[in-house]
This record gives structure tokens, C-alpha cells and sequence, in this order.
């Protein structure tokens, strides 16, 4: 039996729209920020970033309808000149659906405040207003969760302009792949995990509470997450 739907371009326009927006939904994405280079010491306004999406848009690529239809909801936040293979204006991401994965090595934590403008430039109040959903590995967030003589709520201060997040991931040393955060392995998407030990189980309460202190309208989802790859190796897009 085939499974191909070929009457589907005969039906009336409205239905056909119906349908591949509710097709949306299920093609979400991650897009993974990694800084290039090996020195980790090296100050955040003059590294580069390399970005990996994990699939292509491929609803956009359907037909002419389904990009008039799904183009507009996509945005390219990302500075210019910091950020490759790709060119930034050619990385999308839509706001509602997909998730920026931050995945570093150490870096000094007096340069965490400006990490996002560094990263997204002139968008950033753009992210910070309409990104729902935010990953990190544990190197992440320990970064930008220094120490501030155990003020909780001034370790969250710098999420408190993220006014739509819902969900919060983080990836845990032991759930991240081994072959070093310059590779060019492709993220596929993420599986929720149980903690291993202590030191991961303290993660959820901690999140929680820490975003729970911060001026939002909703609560944010704490998720603990293993990253999924793909067999093959990644290719820009």
C-alpha cells in the first residue's frame, strides 16, 4: 500500500494549511552554539562560534506554499562575523519551537554578562524577549551561575529578561558526548534522564528554585537531559 497522499495538492487551500500547521509542531530543532577554538581563556568578545542546526527546515523545503506560509515565523538573531560554518543570516530559528543549546568549555565567569550579547549582537533583547526554550551543558551554567556569595536570585539575574521561557535543559557532564565540544558530531535531540548521584539530583531543586525567583508570568520546565546523536558526522547547513 502506498503512502504517499497524492489527491493532498487537490484539496481546498484553507484544509491544506489546517494541515501543515499542525505538522509544525513536530518539527522542531536545536540549534547548538559551541565556541571555536581551544584556548578557554581566550575573552568572549573575540571568539567565534560555530553553529549546528539539528536538521534542516524541512517544511520550508516542501513547496512555495509551505515557505510563504512558515518563513515569516522564523527569525536570525545571531551576530554577524561571530558565528560559522554558515552565515547567520542563513541560521532560522523559530522562537516557539526550537531550542538554543549552549554547549562550552570553562570560561572566566566575569565575562558570563556578556555571553548573549556577544552571541546574538543587536538581537539580543529580541531572544531575550521570545526564546521559550534554553539548554546548556554543565559547563554552561556553571558559568553563568557564579557565585555570588549565595544569592540565589542574583545567580538568575541574568535570565530575568527571558519573560517567555518555559523550559530549562541541562545536559549533565556525564550525559554529554565524549569526543570533546569541538566536534562536529550532530546533535539529534534530547531524552530526558534520571540523575546520577547527588551532585545531579541537586540540579532540579536548584533550577527550580532559582528560576521560581525571578519576575515571570509562568513557570519554567527543569529538565535533565542526555544528548541523542546522529550516526553520521554533521555538514553545515
Amino acid at each position: 500500500m502506498t503512502r504517499t497522499f497524492t489527491l493532498f495538492q487537490f484539496l481546498p487551500t484553507e484544509l491544506r494549511l489546517k494541515v501543515w500547521n499542525y505538522a509544525f509542531g513536530f518539527f522542531t530543532r536545536v540549534i547548538e552554539l559551541t565556541p571555536q577554538g581551544a584556548q578557554p581563556e581566550i575573552m568572549v568578545r573575540y571568539r567565534r562560534w560555530e553553529a549546528m542546526a539539528s536538521t534542516t527546515l524541512t517544511l520550508l523545503k516542501v513547496n512555495r506554499e509551505t515557505r510563504y506560509e512558515f518563513l515569516p515565523r522564523y527569525s536570525s538573531p545571531f551576530n554577524p562575523g561571530k558565528i560559522g560554518p554558515c552565515h547567520s543570516n542563513s541560521l532560522l530559528i523559530n522562537y516557539h519551537t526550537d531550542t538554543i543549546y549552549f554547549r562550552t568549555g570553562i570560561m572566566p565567569y566575569a565575562l558570563a554578562p556578556t555571553l548573549f550579547s556577544h552571541v546574538f549582537g543587536k538581537d539580543e533583547a529580541e531572544v531575550r524577549e521570545n526564546l521559550e526554550s534554553l539548554a546548556g551543558n554543565d559547563k554552561f551554567w556553571r558559568n553563568m551561575m557564579f557565585n555570588h556569595d549565595g544569592d540565589r536570585q542574583a545567580c538568575f539575574r541574568q535570565f530575568e529578561h527571558f519573560k517567555k521561557l518555559r523550559e530549562v535543559i541541562v545536559i549533565p557532564a556525564l550525559e554529554e558526548r565524549l569526543d570533546g565540544i569541538y566536534s562536529s558530531t550532530r546533535l539529534e535531540r534530547f531524552e530526558e534522564c534520571s540523575p546520577r548521584g547527588p551532585y545531579e539530583a541537586g540540579y532540579l531543586p536548584w533550577f527550580t528554585d532559582g528560576f521560581g525567583s525571578t519576575s515571570r508570568s509562568a513557570n519554567v520546565a527543569i529538565k535533565l537531559c542526555q544528548e541523542v546523536l546522529k550516526v553520521e558526522r554533521g555538514a553545515p547547513l
